[in-house]
């Protein structure tokens, strides 16, 4: 039976959330922000008809999202301190069992609280996205319609489905999850003696034709 190895530090499944919540955080949601905002200033100072009322709804309510979600990556990211970060702050912890166990505490509360923040920005992200899509879709309606209107309505209402069936994990069609992935990526091939060296001592790896000066014993090998 293979040894359960305990890991020292605790990571998330998905280990570029703290990239991605940067990069979302940065133009992005703050272009759609800003789009947000002038067409409900745009819609509200119009003449129309209902859609027109209703277009001003929701990309008021898509700003109130962004803006959210904008407070919540700005807390997100004060927690998202990586293992590196915490010991180079905190060297002691290198040579102190203690002082590195309060770190790995710390690490998990923030790894928790990291969880939650994405969570919630990923919700408030996904309202002011279909937020958004939907303003549009009625301000397209609040103008005459025409075969053109019809289509960008229909495929602004598509968009925003897909949206909303990739935040509840249902698009999985188009936004694959790690459960989709087949078995035969699932499995890594054993390492050879290369890589074991590689990975696992300080060999100097030798020319071509020639092994490593010296090689860590195959794993379940027979001790001399």
């Amino acid at each position: 039976m293979t040894e359960r190895v305990t890991s020292v530090w605790d990571s998330p499944r998905e280990l570029g959330s703290v990239q991605s919540i940067t990069a979302v955080g940065g133009t992005p949601i703050s272009v759609l922000a800003g789009f947000s905002l002038t067409s409900a200033i745009m819609a509200a100072t119009a003449t129309g008809s209902v859609w027109r009322d209703i277009a001003v709804a929701l990309f008021a309510i898509a700003e109130g999202a962004f803006i959210l979600a904008l407070s919540l990556i700005v807390e997100a990211i004060s927690y998202a301190a990586s293992p590196d970060i915490r010991l180079t702050y905190r060297p002691e912890a290198r040579v102190s069992e203690d002082a590195l166990q309060e770190e790995r505490g710390l690490q998990r509360e923030d790894e928790w609280l990291l969880d939650i923040y994405n969570r919630r920005i990923g919700w408030s992200t996904t309202a002011g996205v279909v937020g958004s899509l939907g303003g549009l879709a009625a301000a397209l309606l609040s103008a005459h319609i025409t075969w053109g209107v019809a289509v960008g309505v229909v495929v602004v209402l598509l968009v925003a489905s897909v949206v909303v069936l990739n935040q509840v994990g249902k698009a999985g069609w188009l936004f694959p999850r790690p459960h989709q992935v087949p078995t035969t990526r699932r499995h890594p091939p054993p390492l050879d003696d290369l890589g074991r060296a590689a990975m696992f001592s300080d060999a100097t790896l030798q020319p071509p034709g020639q092994p490593p000066a010296s090689l860590p014993p195959p794993t379940g090998a027979p001790s001399p």
